[in-house]
């Protein structure tokens, strides 16, 4: 990190409050921490028994399968399971045959690639969660969405979880953003007006560590936040020798103070 200018440089909270009008809600986004896997389950019992979502671009989800439930069946070994795990990058169609990418204690959800031939997002909702899939997106292909509304017998309030894959179409020019906006305004609005907690992660291909070079990076980030939807992932969530970048996002709408939740980047190859 420190070759690419050091985390102050690279955080998503330290550019906020560089900002000369920055509003001080901007300064009570939370830390992201970076986590190696081993020894992450020692990070995560104590959060067995609430909500938890990992967000993953897998890039393509038959190749990357055995990696995943490796990963998974570390964490059941110490009696961890995530509640739900958003998976972007799937490389699936709609049609697929998905059998043999079952994972025991979970429900498989899936949408075939629409916006690019590495699209397709799917969520694997452990089973003692009941669900409804919403209607949002279905004839755009500009990215790909899954959004369900979800309930659990011994737990009255409902959560709705999104999971989004954006591709950098036409080298992310202003045009394609501004395309993508107008599309998910309406659905962001909906959600906003809902009684219920809201996640929504995925993989945007919007550096949010460059809101301060892109208005139309700025006007994204400012579209969620005024709705009461706020970051939860504030570091680089892929670095290189030479630069460091956040599009990969997960948004928070919480009806009880954003200080109860928390979050993290693992760190893996």
């Amino acid at each position: 990190m420190q070759a690419i200018g050091g985390e102050k440089a690279n955080c998503l909270n330290e550019i906020l409050n560089s900002f000369d009008d920055s509003n001080d809600e901007l300064k009570t986004f939370g830390n992201s921490p970076y986590y190696e896997i081993e020894g992450i389950e020692n990070i995560l019992l104590p959060y067995k028994d609430t909500f938890t979502v990992v967000s993953i671009n897998i890039q393509s989800l038959k190749a990357k399968f055995d990696h995943l439930t490796a990963f998974l069946s570390l964490l059941d070994s110490h009696e961890f399971s995530f509640s739900a795990i958003s998976i972007q990058e799937t490389w699936l169609t709609q049609n697929e045959d998905t059998s043999l990418l079952e994972i025991p204690g979970y429900q498989l959800i899936h949408k075939g690639k629409k916006c690019s031939e590495h699209g397709g997002v799917a969520i694997y909702l452990r089973d003692d969660f009941s669900y409804k899939i919403l209607d949002v997106c279905e004839n755009s292909t500009l990215w790909d969405g899954l959004f369900l509304e979800i309930t659990r017998d011994s737990v009255a309030e409902k959560i709705t979880l999104g999971n989004i894959y954006r591709p950098p179409k036409y080298n992310n020019c202003n045009t394609t953003i501004e395309n993508f906006m107008n599309e998910i305004k309406p659905l962001i609005i909906q959600l906003e007006n809902t009684p219920n907690h809201t996640v929504i992660s995925g993989d945007f291909n919007i550096n949010l560590l460059d809101i301060n070079h892109r208005q139309k990076f700025q006007d994204y980030f400012d579209f969620f936040t005024t709705r009461g939807f706020y970051p939860k992932i504030v570091l680089p969530t892929r670095l290189s020798k030479k630069r460091g970048t956040l599009i990969d996002q997960i948004f928070v709408k919480y009806k009880g103070s954003l200080g109860n939740t928390i979050s993290g980047i693992i760190h893996t190859s």
